[in-house]
């Protein structure tokens, strides 16, 4: 089993007295609150560092099917509302897999999804609609790829995900892992 990592960071306060310093925190496979910014202020005393952390985020993975029929799944936990989403999934062909169907539980009003077959790989994306936002009631959410195969199990170790997340919050967070 592949490590996942997830990546935070926020943009700075525009405050010219303050400045970030270790703007990335990387944390292990699953949901932790997370040191998201360390920040360096300059006093007359001296500096100064204050530390903030973020509401939670959660990211979870399945695939579930047989050798004719297999869902790839990615679902998302948050503790504050989506401003900004995009998940791309990658399935490799390696058994002639095709393309069946793509889904997710977000108002279709707040997301597009889209696939591409280019030969060797099925890509599933799934991106927010600008303006749009994703309230904490909908969380937990999915977004789904589903395929064909041809009577042959096909290993998912080589399929992978790719998500970037915006909170209303500011933070922002990165996750890439193999399914």
């Amino acid at each position: 089993m592949q490590a996942q990592t997830a990546t935070t960071s926020t943009t700075p306060a525009t405050n010219s007295a303050t400045m970030p310093i270790g703007t990335v925190t990387t944390t292990p496979l699953g949901t932790a609150t997370t040191t998201l910014l360390t920040v360096a202020t300059a006093t007359s005393t001296g500096i100064s560092s204050t530390t903030s952390t973020t509401s939670s985020i959660g990211v979870s993975v399945l695939a579930s099917g047989n050798s004719w029929f297999l869902s790839e799944e990615v679902a998302l936990n948050c503790s504050a509302t989506v401003t900004n989403i995009s998940i791309m999934t990658t399935v490799q062909k390696t058994v002639g897999a095709s393309f069946n169907g793509i889904w997710n539980t977000i108002s279709t009003a707040s997301i597009t999804q889209s696939y591409i077959d280019n030969g060797a790989q099925i890509i599933y994306t799934w991106s927010m609609i600008n303006g749009q936002t994703v309230p904490i009631s909908q969380c937990p959410f999915k977004m789904a790829a589903d395929f064909n195969l041809l009577g042959t199990a096909q290993l998912t170790s080589g399929d992978n995900y790719l998500v970037n997340i915006e909170m209303m919050t500011g933070q922002v967070y990165a996750f890439s892992r193999s399914f």
